[in-house]
């Protein structure tokens, strides 16, 4: 991803050229992110990569161009391609365990791009960390209403198991996103 951000800022490229390629590498990226799937004990939603490349999505592209990057993720997701986790596709994967976490996507994008704007490397920490519990919270809320379980059973399969995890994927995309603007890869 740097390697592309890079190039797009230092080639002659029109502005809304460089807008979609980041925008759909993003997307890529968190189809990508899917890809990387470990299943945990004691619940049905697995462990990915995909929280990470949506909050960094939001701290390196903003807040609408990241809920853009989500929205293609997602609509091609709907219509067909298998970019959700376990190569699933269609409008019915959001009535699974993952809907809530997908819908939460977009929506922590575009928190994190909102929250972290104009500030330092302890904001981009703290507007990964919103998007990062916008996506657990989303999920665990999914998964409430889908199991019919209880709100405390849905925490325990939906939002512990990934606490931990995903706050080290949010500390790990600030630190890249600010990285890249302190090294003036990215304009704020």
């Amino acid at each position: 991803m740097h390697t592309i951000v890079q190039g797009l800022r230092t080639t002659t490229l029109p502005r809304s050229a460089a807008n979609v390629i980041l925008v759909g590498a993003f997307a890529a990226a968190t189809a990508l992110g899917a890809y990387v799937r470990i299943p945990l004990p004691g619940t049905m939603v697995p462990f990915t990569l995909q929280t990470f490349f949506v909050v960094f999505c939001g701290l390196v592209l903003g807040a609408n161009r990241g809920m853009a990057a989500q929205a293609i993720y997602i609509v091609a997701g709907v219509i067909g391609m298998p970019v959700f986790t376990n190569l699933g596709a269609g409008i019915g994967y959001f009535a699974g365990p993952t809907g809530g976490y997908l819908v939460g996507f977009f929506v922590a994008a575009a928190a994190a791009g909102m929250l972290s704007r104009g500030r330092g490397a302890a904001g981009h920490f703290l507007a990964a960390l919103a998007g990062t519990l916008i996506v657990l919270t989303m999920g665990t809320l999914h998964l409430w209403v889908v199991l019919k379980a209880s709100p405390w059973n849905a925490m325990m399969l939906g939002f512990a198991p990934f606490i931990i995890g995903d706050c080290i994927k949010a500390a790990a995309a600030a630190w890249a996103a600010w990285e890249m603007k302190k090294r003036g890869i990215l304009a704020d």
